[in-house]
C-alpha cells in the first residue's frame, strides 16, 4: 500500500518530469562521493537537475507521458541528468563526466519524445548548444555583409582617389 510520501514523490517526479527536454539515465555505481559533487556543480552550472531516484517511483511518474517510453531502462542503480531549456546540455554534460572520470555507465537517453542509446546519448553531446548556434547562423549572415561593405568602402575609396587625381592634374594644367 502506497504511502503518502511516496505518492508526494512521485507527484513532484511527475511535475520534474513535465517540463523535461532532454535527459540521461546513468548508473552511478562506483562514482564516488567527490565526482558525484563536482557532476552536481557542473549540473548547476548548465542549469540541468540531478537526480537519484527511486526506480519504482519513477516508472510510476512517467506512466502515461511521452516519458514512458524510459521506463525499460529505469533498473539498477539510476540517476537522471535532465534538462529543460537546452535539450542536449544532459548528453553533454554526461559524456565528458565520463570522459573525465571514467563513470558512470550511461544506459540511454531522452530527447523530445526519443528514446536514444548510450551511443546516441553520446553523439548528441557534439551538438553546439542553442546560443553556439545562434552565434554561428549569425556570424554565417555576418561574414558576407561585412565584406561586401568593404569591398564598397575600397571602391569609394578608388573613386575618391581617382576624382582627387583629376582634380590634381587640372590645378596643375591650369597654373
Amino acid at each position: 500500500m502506497p504511502t503518502e510520501q511516496k505518492e508526494q514523490e512521485v507527484r513532484e517526479l511527475a511535475e520534474h518530469f513535465r517540463d523535461v527536454s532532454g535527459l540521461v539515465l546513468a548508473d552511478f555505481t562506483g562514482v564516488t562521493v567527490e565526482a558525484v559533487t563536482e557532476l552536481r556543480r557542473r549540473c548547476r552550472e548548465a542549469d540541468v537537475t540531478y537526480l537519484v531516484v527511486k526506480n519504482r517511483l519513477a516508472r510510476l511518474a512517467v506512466a502515461g507521458t511521452s516519458l514512458e517510453n524510459i521506463s525499460s531502462y529505469l533498473k539498477g542503480p539510476t540517476g537522471v541528468v535532465s534538462g529543460t531549456v537546452d535539450p542536449a546540455a544532459p548528453a553533454r554534460i554526461m559524456s565528458a563526466f565520463e570522459r573525465e572520470f571514467g563513470k558512470p555507465r550511461l544506459k540511454a537517453g531522452w530527447l523530445e519524445g526519443t528514446v536514444v542509446g548510450e551511443d546516441r546519448v553520446k553523439s548528441l553531446a557534439t551538438i553546439p548548444s542553442r546560443q553556439e548556434l545562434y552565434a554561428q547562423v549569425t556570424g554565417g549572415i555576418g561574414a558576407p555583409l561585412a565584406a561586401m561593405v568593404g569591398t564598397l568602402a575600397a571602391l569609394l575609396s578608388n573613386l575618391s582617389r581617382v576624382i582627387d587625381g583629376i582634380r590634381a592634374k587640372k590645378e596643375a594644367a591650369a597654373s
